[in-house]
């Protein structure tokens, strides 16, 4: 729902030639799952946002992005419990 009176901190980042950038909601992290070795329901959280990202950081970044949404459905079982949010952008290489 909405919120109001929201605080959030300031952040500035240099843009570097090649950097890229993902930004996701909430759903993103509290996507279910369950462990594998012990079979307990579990949260995708930042970690495993994290392991996708190093998984698939050699990929195009559109089909990063595929790859990393794709498993996150697979984690999910394809029923997503909130709205999730993935958006990426890569700064072009100089000259591009």
């Amino acid at each position: 729902g909405m919120h109001t009176n929201i605080q959030a901190a300031r952040r500035q980042f240099e843009l570097k030639s090649g950097d890229r950038y993902i930004l996701y909601s909430d759903g993103i992290l509290d996507t279910s799952c369950k462990d594998g070795e012990t079979g307990k329901k579990c949260k995708l959280g930042l970690k495993g946002l994290l392991n996708l990202i190093q998984k698939y950081k050699n990929l195009p970044l559109p089909q990063m992005v595929d790859a990393i949404w794709k498993a996150i459905l697979i984690i999910c079982h394809y029923k997503p419990k909130d709205d999730m949010l993935l958006v990426a952008f890569e700064i072009p290489a100089n000259g591009d």
